[in-house]
């Protein structure tokens, strides 16, 4: 008998689980691993506060992050953005965060330097080779040789990188999540000085879903698209394959999802793949070691994004799975 599909309210369940468990050891626990209740269950009880781990302290040689205001942006929202230049990259990336973190500008804007601390996985890219340690030890001994290898034969550079506090878009439509796209292409990449360098999108959980409702439609802005441990239904899966067709069919837009051993949202990103496949969408699919938790976001989330999309916005090939 098929599983049952995951409904949007079990999808909710999963992200506030997830983002509530503590940051103690590699594993997440029963929250990011047990499958969704049948929908006769009765509903779970409210869970608790979503936590984050203690922001890390600025380091010495800690990299001049900029922080971007937007008062008056579409719609009358307040936006914010934080902004790390790079001389001679080849390129932009916009990282967008977790649900966790888009309770107040602040949080989300500095989400991936404070909390999910991006600068210990561009240090590390910077200095190879890679450890264990750069991804929280969770990579298998085959995996870190395949990537060393790599950054042995063409090293890592840069990126210019924006992360933007992103709003709580979890059950948005592409429709729907428009004005959030209309800002950061329209006001937060020409404010960044980023409009005549190649673009990326990717983000992990809530920040994967919507840099695919972002990416996937405006795909003559981006170069590559990608999609980390994504808060994405069943039900969105043929919409989205359609939106892959015509973003690879008219512009060749790179695409990439990842999961995770142990992420509770394991099962719709592998569906998404295999749909991709069936609809011969290209597309890099890769299953990493961990939890849907703040680990796997300062580990292989990181490292692994950073390094897939620098290979190509220099036009090199990436890291296969």
């Amino acid at each position: 008998m098929p599983p049952h599909p995951l409904s949007r309210r079990d999808l909710l369940r999963l992200l506030l689980a997830a983002a509530a468990a503590p940051l103690v050891a590699c594993d997440a626990g029963p929250a990011a691993s047990t499958p969704p209740p049948a929908a006769s269950a009765p509903p779970p009880p409210p869970p608790p506060t979503p936590s984050a781990p203690t922001p890390s302290p600025p380091t010495p040689d800690a990299p001049a992050w900029r922080t971007l205001d937007f008062p008056r942006a579409p719609g009358r929202i307040a936006y914010r953005a934080e902004l790390l230049p790079a001389e001679d990259a080849p390129g932009t990336l916009i990282a967008l965060h977790g649900r966790g973190e888009s309770g107040t500008l602040d949080r989300g804007a500095s989400g991936w330097r404070r909390y999910y601390l991006l600068d210990d996985a561009r240090r590390a890219l910077l200095n190879p080779p890679l450890t264990e340690a750069a991804f929280r030890g969770l990579v298998t001994p085959e995996r870190l040789r395949l990537l060393n290898d790599l950054l042995a034969a063409q090293p890592w550079r840069d990126l210019r990188l924006l992360t933007p506090w992103t709003p709580d878009l979890i059950h948005a439509t592409p429709q729907e999540a428009r004005p959030f796209a209309r800002f950061l292409l329209d006001t937060l990449v020409p404010q960044a000085d980023a409009q005549d360098a190649p673009l990326a999108i990717d983000g992990v959980s809530l920040g994967g879903r919507v840099a695919l409702l972002v990416g996937l439609y405006h795909p003559e802005r981006f170069r590559s698209v990608g999609a980390m441990q994504p808060a994405i239904t069943l039900d969105e899966i043929p919409e989205l394959v359609r939106a892959a067709q015509r973003a690879h069919r008219d512009h060749g837009l790179q695409l990439r999802l990842v999961t995770s051993t142990r992420d509770g949202l394991r099962r719709a990103t592998e569906a998404l793949s295999r749909a991709l496949t069936r609809a011969e969408v290209p597309h890099a699919f890769l299953l990493t070691e961990g939890p849907h938790d703040y680990i796997w976001n300062q580990g292989p989330g990181a490292v692994e994004m950073l390094l897939w999309h620098e290979r190509l916005l220099r036009g090199l090939t990436p890291p296969g799975p």
